[in-house]
């Protein structure tokens, strides 16, 4: 294998299931280059999910914890580390917290991030660590659901930003069906300082991240975080309870691979009133550059009236549904559906005036005889 160009080396390695790869990157130090600049392309470690966890809930669980002997052989890295320390560049947050999560009424020492591994994921093979295999957890046993690992709160320490680096690589390192940033998200400006130049390699790969968004001070490094570390990131559910600038500016002048974004509206501030529906639709129709918009952008929970430019719209469908579960999101929703409430749907086309070639699908939902708009769902149809 040893004699194979690189293109078939690669082909063979992404045949593999994790534990093999994991396997071939301890025995073969040669293949240990091309594992490390292909990563993305091969096979991950998988989770069910990511969340953050206060320690009550862990213990209560019996939730067992990962330790690991952190070794960083990066002299470059840890010589710049000791500068920002020494200059109390680190003397932030490694990690914001929304002012209206309560658990926490004094601040934590870590942060606790709970791996939730498939429910319906049994094996009698060996568990190893969490990305390099390098720490033997157990063996001949039915594989445990979850497990937790500890991140420094604050960064004070060499240490502490050892292990903050070691983590959040690993993490990084993984795949997950959902990853929870609700009222936590890892500081951007800390993973900054952290990685230097690599920063913008730690991404976590989900296919669904969900992100709460509190107030203006926090909402500004959440969305930055979304921006530089959720890349990879299939559908982003946002769980807000106010629209700014921000937010906007994240679905219509995205720069990133965002493909489809959510939002979960739970405030009174998504009311009638609101001119939210009007400045995306205006956006498809008189956009010079539509390639940064959001592929999909789905409002759910809302109170919203008919847009005033839904007249510059054709409309090409429209019927019932006797259940919005296809719809609405139930997680965390805003607008409650009454019992096997209908709901009626219209589809419209819309059609950008400097390109026609670029077409959108607009869809809105109402509940049978009412007048607002329940779901709000615009989506790119080329």
């Amino acid at each position: 294998m040893q004699s194979l160009p690189l293109e078939l080396k690669l082909k063979v390695l992404k045949y593999l299931d994790y534990e093999s790869l994991c396997s071939v990157n301890m025995v073969n130090r040669q293949f240990n280059a091309i594992i490390n600049k292909y990563q993305e392309e091969l096979p991950k470690k998988e989770f069910y999910s990511m969340e953050l966890k206060p320690l009550s809930f862990l213990l209560a669980t019996n939730t067992p914890k990962i330790t690991a002997k952190i070794s960083i052989k990066n002299n470059k890295l840890e010589k710049n580390w000791m500068g920002l320390l020494k200059n109390q560049r680190f003397n932030k947050f490694c990690l914001y917290i929304s002012s209206t999560y309560e658990v926490y009424h004094m601040e934590p020492e870590f942060v606790r991030v709970l791996l939730i591994l498939h429910p319906k994921q049994r094996t009698e093979k060996a568990l190893w660590g969490v990305v390099n295999c390098c720490q033997r957890v157990g063996y001949g046993f039915t594989q445990k659901k979850s497990y937790y690992i500890n991140i420094p709160f604050r960064l004070q320490t060499i240490e502490q930003v050892r292990e903050a680096y070691y983590w959040l690589k690993q993490l990084s390192s993984c795949r997950f069906i959902h990853t929870g940033f609700d009222n936590f998200i890892f500081n951007p400006e800390m993973l900054k300082l952290i990685f230097g130049e690599d920063s913008e390699l730690i991404q976590f790969y989900c296919k669904n991240a969900y992100l709460s968004l509190n107030e203006p001070k926090y909402n500004i490094s959440a969305l930055k975080f979304a921006a530089d570390h959720l890349q990879k990131c299939g559908n982003l559910c946002l769980n807000v309870k106010g629209v700014n600038v921000d937010v906007l500016k994240v679905l219509l002048n995205n720069e990133v691979e965002i493909t489809k974004v959510n939002i979960n509206c739970a405030s009174s501030i998504f009311d009638r009133s609101s001119r939210m529906p009007d400045l995306i639709i205006q956006h498809a129709l008189t956009s010079t550059d539509c390639s940064k918009m959001i592929g999909e952008i789905k409002f759910h929970s809302i109170k919203w009236a008919l847009p005033a430019l839904i007249s510059k719209a054709k409309k090409i469908d429209e019927g019932e549904s006797l259940s919005s579960k296809k719809y609405i999101e139930k997680r965390k929703q805003h607008y409650q559906r009454k019992l096997n409430e209908r709901f009626k749907f219209v589809k419209y086309e819309l059609i950008n005036k400097h390109n026609p070639r670029i077409k959108f699908l607009l869809t809105l939902w109402f509940p049978v005889g009412s007048e607002h708009i329940s779901v709000f769902k615009i989506k790119r149809m080329n």
